[in-house]
Parts: C-alpha cells; structure tokens; sequence
C-alpha cells in the first residue's frame, strides 16, 4: 500500500517553526484552505507566515471565539505530539 506521507513543516523560521494542524482524522482545514487559493494569495500568506517565524507579533485583538478554536487545536496538537501520535513515522 503506498501511504502518502505528510507535510507538517510549513515554515521553519528564525524564532519559531509554523506547521499545518492535522486533526486526528488527518484533515487539514489550513491547508486545505491553502490549496483553494490562487498562486497570488498563496504568496501572501507564505510571506505573513515567514514574518510569523521570523519576528514577534505585536499584540492584536482576536475574537473571542476565534482565540477559543486556536486554542483547543493547539492543546489537541501539544496532547498529541507529547503522546507521541501526532506525526507520521519519520
């Protein structure tokens, strides 16, 4: 059987490391959402996640329910990667 196997490093920068999220599924809502840009808005992001790995973020207002969805995937991600789940057999 010939697994695909996944990306999980989008970008490795100078302070910090940006992966795509996987669900327990496998499922990639950013990088699906990636996928269904145009190569324009592509560079777009790619050049706000490089400045993400590269420099500290000022401090900016996000919505509570927005904050409240990156927080849980961030606790299921941590929970996962220290039960050692979380990637693929690299």
């Amino acid at each position: 059987m010939n697994k695909e196997k996944k990306e999980y490093v989008l970008y490795k920068g100078e302070k910090f490391t940006v992966e795509w999220y996987y669900t327990e599924k496998n499922k990639s809502q950013p990088f699906e959402y990636f996928n269904s840009l145009d190569s324009q808005q592509q560079m777009k992001l790619l050049y706000l996640v490089k400045r993400m790995g590269d420099f500290e973020k000022k401090c900016q207002k996000l919505p509570p329910a927005e904050k409240e969805k990156a927080e849980k995937c961030r606790e299921d991600y941590e929970n996962r990667v220290k039960g050692g789940i979380y990637y693929d057999n690299i």
